[in-house]
């Protein structure tokens, strides 16, 4: 696979001047579809890792579900979105923790959190291969 790259945007916020300013950015992340993802699986989600599926199969039934939802246009649960992340964190070569990963994700801003679950899907259908898109 060549080198993938995806953006996602990011939310800031901070006081400046005594008003909460909204800084608007992105982060790029290099996707890993090698068998480091797995090793990534077993050491950050040791309890699921353990439950006999592997990270690619994992995804592809996630991905399932996610797509499914959106076909439907219904949204996703926060605990699908969170299964989303943690599978997708897998993938990525990433020096950041799985805590600061999971921050670039906001929900208050409902079209940004719209557009990262997009990417989300679209990361997972990549590792899956039936993309080969890039962002």
């Amino acid at each position: 696979m060549n080198e993938v790259k995806i953006k996602f945007d990011v939310q800031d916020q901070e006081f400046v001047d005594g008003e909460l300013k909204t800084i608007k950015n992105q982060i790029e992340l290099m996707l890993d579809p090698s068998l480091n993802a797995q090793t990534r699986f077993e050491v950050n989600f040791p309890i699921i890792s353990s439950n006999g599926e592997d990270l690619l199969a994992y995804t592809s039934r996630i991905q399932k579900i996610l797509e499914d939802k959106k076909n439907k246009n219904e949204k996703p649960t926060l605990a699908e979105i969170g299964i989303a992340l943690k599978i997708t964190y897998c993938w990525f070569d990433t020096s950041l923790s799985y805590e600061d990963f999971v921050k670039v994700f906001s929900f208050g801003d409902v079209e940004q959190q719209d557009k990262n679950l997009d990417k989300l899907i679209k990361v997972m259908k990549i590792v899956l291969g039936g993309s080969a898109e890039k962002n």
